[in-house]
């Protein structure tokens, strides 16, 4: 009796477990289809798209380089534009910024030819792109591939009119 006893329970532990995992997983893919974005500018040449959060900030620093950090979403953006008023030492602080990030990272090919770097000991995910016509240079950051591609995906190029 004490053998039928022990494997009711084990098997409603299992059920509970299993119906525990498939809820999270199920809230997990309703939260991220649900998810809402905002436009940010990078630059005056330059737009992205954002989650929409209450725990980001921004600030930029004395070479005019950009910084947007969501801590919610765990998503990073670092921009630099070298024609709007910036120095050569920014453009060399870029290039310092996005090495570091990178540093150990392993390049990886998404299904749509996007290469994305990924540091096996971090698990973060990093994409440095840029527009040389506008000479917008962006370094996106995060531990979630979807979010660093959707943020990478919405970048547009162009003249700015705020």
């Amino acid at each position: 009796m004490e053998d039928k006893n022990l494997i009711l329970i084990t098997a409603i532990i299992v059920i509970a477990i299993a119906a525990v995992a498939v809820l999270l997983i199920a809230t997990q893919n309703i939260s991220a289809e649900e998810q809402s974005y905002t436009t940010m500018a990078l630059s005056n040449t330059s737009i992205i798209e954002v989650p929409i959060t209450t725990m980001a900030f921004k600030s930029s620093d004395d070479y005019g380089i950009r910084y947007y950090a969501d801590g919610e979403n765990n998503l990073n953006i670092t921009s630099f534009n070298s024609q709007e008023g910036a120095t050569l030492e920014g453009g060399a602080q870029m290039a310092a910024i996005r090495d570091a990030v990178q540093l150990e990272s392993t390049p990886i090919v998404t299904d749509d030819n996007i290469t994305v770097y990924q540091n096996p000991n971090t698990k973060v995910y990093s994409i440095f792109t840029g527009n040389d016509t506008t000479h917008d240079n962006i370094l996106i950051v995060s531990s979630n591939l979807d979010s660093l591609l959707h943020a990478y995906r919405s970048i547009w190029y162009g003249e700015i009119d705020f």
